[in-house]
């Protein structure tokens, strides 16, 4: 049978958190869902905890060589078969009742093209809701940029509007999801938006975005991506402020850990 959903997770080294991920996608026990896991080719463990998997549930999963996320998530979604499709993290999760929301938004409204909802933002002990700054829209994109796009893995939209931007750029590496993302809310699509929380985003498993160079480059990126759309200067002004004060951020980190020592 087709699955009606289509979940994409691209692995790297993920052998501490990859697990999780996984089952809270088995754990449904649904077989109008597919997940599709690409690794990187991996030199932890992370093949070995996937093979675990292998044939318990809809899972299908590769190992092999890419040029970066970019890549990895393009090669996922093209083998995705579901009418709706998601990305998710090896290092966060879903909410047990995601699926079941999301089959019934699917079957109620069958015009929506993108669902989006809550996601709970875990740093250490402590768990906050973040609540996306609804409504999405294009305009909306370019003015706040990544705090006016959706986040995963609080969003699934059908897999037509992949196919219809060319799915994600590769000379991308850090900014990738936030250039997809202009381009799909560019064909206006219909949003419909949720109050309840989709999945958990783990703070504490900081990526190479977070690093001082991976916020460097990734403020070049998005700098290239606006000018491609036209940004308004008073984006742009917002867009490096926010960078500044992640930079700002992570040296006020390094030097306390360093006092702390």
């Amino acid at each position: 049978m087709k699955p009606l959903i289509s979940i994409i997770t691209p692995v790297f080294n993920s052998e501490k958190t990859v697990e999780s991920c996984i089952q809270s996608i088995k754990k449904q026990n649904n077989p109008n869902i597919e997940h599709i896991i690409i690794d990187g080719l991996s030199s932890d463990n992370t093949v070995a905890t996937i093979k675990q998997y292998d044939g318990s549930y809809n899972m299908l999963w590769k190992s092999e060589k890419d040029t970066g996320i970019a890549d990895a998530m393009n090669k996922g979604f093209k083998l995705a078969t579901g009418q709706f499709v998601a990305w998710i993290d090896a290092d966060n999760y879903y909410d047990d009742r995601v699926y079941e929301h999301i089959f019934n938004k699917i079957k109620s409204k069958p015009e929506i093209d993108i669902i989006c909802g809550l996601v709970d933002v875990i740093d250490g002990n402590v768990i906050k809701t973040f609540k996306p700054d609804f409504p999405f829209n294009y305009k909306k994109s370019l003015l706040k940029n990544t705090g006016g796009i959706p986040v995963q893995p609080g969003v699934f939209f059908k897999k037509e509007l992949f196919d219809k931007v060319g799915g994600f750029n590769t000379k991308y590496k850090v900014a990738g999801d936030y250039d997809f993302w202009v381009k799909v809310l560019k064909t206006n699509p219909n949003i419909d938006y949720s109050n309840i929380v989709f999945g958990y985003y783990k703070k504490e498993d900081l990526g190479a975005s977070q690093s001082a160079k991976g916020i460097i480059k990734g403020l070049k990126e998005m700098l290239t991506i606006g000018k491609e759309h036209n940004q308004t200067f008073y984006g742009k002004i917002l867009l490096i402020k926010k960078y500044i004060i992640g930079l700002l951020s992570i040296y006020k980190k390094k030097i306390t850990k360093t006092y702390v020592k």
